[in-house]
């Protein structure tokens, strides 16, 4: 039973740290404007995580932000730019109104 309990324990930090490596990646992702890598990596949080809420609403939450972050910056260059398709964000925009629907919102 302490065996089982201290591997849950390293498995937890080692998951955390996971996390925050891909998280640190999409950040390096998203400053030099790789957008749909740091949405990848977000998105490999969101998967390793399937029943952590506050981890799943996080992370799309930085999606959908980096995404406007990006349209804003795209659009501030080019003002005549057509609208550029983001799927990633739609994505995260469809899985926030599904949890929305369910009540986790």
């Amino acid at each position: 039973m302490l065996l089982w309990i201290g591997l849950t324990l390293t498995e937890s930090a080692s998951a955390k740290q996971i996390d925050e490596e891909l998280r640190k990646l999409a950040a390096n992702a998203y400053q030099a404007g790789h957008i749909e890598t740091g949405h990848l990596h977000l998105q490999q949080v969101i998967a390793q995580n399937p029943s952590n809420m506050a981890v799943t609403l996080d992370a799309l939450a930085e999606i959908l932000k980096q995404s406007r972050r990006s349209d804003a910056k795209l659009r501030a260059e080019q003002p005549n730019v057509p609208f550029s398709e983001n799927p990633s964000a739609e994505q995260a925009a469809r899985q926030l109104c599904a949890l929305e629907q369910i009540g986790i919102l």
